[in-house]
């Protein structure tokens, strides 16, 4: 099958190569921050069926739930969170730089410009610096990247479902802390009201 066909799909080749700098810059683990800890300690719960709780042991009503997520289902299949995002990170790289050679592809730009623009998103120093921590931001340019492809293009019915739920998703990985910190906060309070009563629960 002249190896799958990848000299005729060199935009893959490309992608693949995108994931060695992540890869590599994860050698030693992935970094963490105070963010990660939650979004790992959160993943672990949910694991374990304790729940969403932070790494103190509380409801999580900050963070969306996304990433947590992907350490929940690699936690199952028996990898570690290292792992599991060191993974995310490498395979969000090579969807971000597939999908900016189908936009440039699309945009008709000279085929120059266009294999310019693919290793300036490749080599990125901010992406590849995100890139080596344990945040939400890679599988959320992911999803956003392959949502503009789908947008730019044409399109029958069912696509637009599958753009609502990528929008849907990139809330979840992103930005719905905000959004869901109320009720998840209402419903921890009203579960505390049976120990400890109501001044005690809300306030």
């Amino acid at each position: 099958m002249a190896t799958f066909q990848l000299t005729k799909r060199p935009e893959v080749l490309v992608g693949l190569a995108a994931m060695l700098p992540s890869l590599v810059g994860n050698r030693s683990g992935i970094g963490l921050s105070w963010d990660s800890t939650d979004y790992i300690a959160v993943g672990l719960s949910m694991a374990a069926g304790r729940g969403a709780l932070d790494v103190t042991g509380v409801p999580m009503v900050i963070r969306p739930p996304g990433l947590s997520a992907f350490v929940t289902v690699g936690d199952w299949l028996t990898l570690s969170p290292d792992w599991t995002l060191r993974l995310v990170n490498a395979v969000a790289m090579f969807v971000i730089v597939w999908c900016t050679h189908r936009l440039l592809v699309r945009a008709q730009v000279r085929a120059v410009s266009l294999w310019l623009g693919v290793a300036l998103v490749a080599l990125s120093p901010t992406l590849l610096d995100i890139f080596t921590m344990a945040w939400s931001e890679p599988p959320f340019l992911a999803l956003l990247m392959i949502a503009l492809v789908i947008a730019t293009r044409e399109r029958t019915w069912p696509w637009e479902l599958v753009l609502a739920g990528l929008f849907t998703a990139l809330f979840f990985v992103r930005y719905v802390g905000p959004f869901y910190a109320a009720p998840l906060a209402l419903v921890a309070a009203l579960v505390q009201v049976r120990k400890s009563g109501v001044l005690l629960a809300f306030f």
